[in-house]
């Protein structure tokens, strides 16, 4: 992927995919996608250790009307939350591992 500066200090990976879903299938859905395109290789501790680095975000938003005495209808409420699941590879002690040649870079 390929880094790129932007006014203001903000860093933007070039290549990264977004995509907008509805439910918890349609996210497992892309997850496993994902986690079908990562490279692997075995080592001496991890019989498929990832050799790849893998970011998964999670942006979950939940809207709802509110209702004060009498029921009159209030202004809509938007709670919002993000969760990243990261996974660096070559975490592992290259000594313990045994990793070697291409499976190391």
């Amino acid at each position: 992927l390929e880094l790129r500066g932007e006014i203001g200090g903000r860093i933007e990976l070039i290549g990264l995919t977004w995509e907008d879903l509805e439910n918890i299938d349609e996210s497992m859905k892309l997850f496993t996608k994902g986690n079908k395109n990562r490279s692997t290789a075995s080592t001496l501790l991890n019989h498929s250790s990832s050799r790849s680095h893998s970011i998964f975000i999670v942006d979950v938003a939940k809207t709802t009307m509110g209702f004060g005495h009498q029921l009159e209808a209030k202004a809509p409420k938007t709670v919002t939350g993000r969760l990243f699941l990261v996974d660096l590879a070559g975490s592992k002690r290259v000594k313990s591992s045994g990793v070697s040649g291409k499976a190391f870079k």
